[in-house]
């Protein structure tokens, strides 16, 4: 699991981060369809079963998207990320 949206406060804010990351070809797994919990909306589920060069590609693609949504000023619910300094606004756990 990833957290890409960590100012998230509904499951529509996180199914719109989402949208923006399939997008761009990256097919993520939200958080919701994992069984999360309501309090921890935001996440994605994201499959490592591809080589090692296609994945660096995807989480390059992935750092660009969610960078690209947090300058642009927008918010978790309308296709941002917020302003929160982590690295292509991914957090792994």
């Amino acid at each position: 699991m990833a957290k890409i949206a960590p100012h998230a406060r509904s499951w529509e804010d996180e199914a719109a981060n989402v949208r923006a990351l399939e997008d761009v070809g990256i097919g993520v797994s939200a958080g919701r369809s994992q069984h999360s919990s309501e309090d921890a909306v935001g996440w994605v589920g994201i499959t490592f079963a591809v080589p090692l060069a296609r994945l660096q590609e995807a989480l390059g693609r992935m750092e660009s998207v969610l960078s690209a949504r947090r300058a642009g000023g927008a918010m978790d619910g309308d296709r941002g990320c917020g302003r929160h300094g982590k690295r292509g606004g991914l957090r792994f756990m």
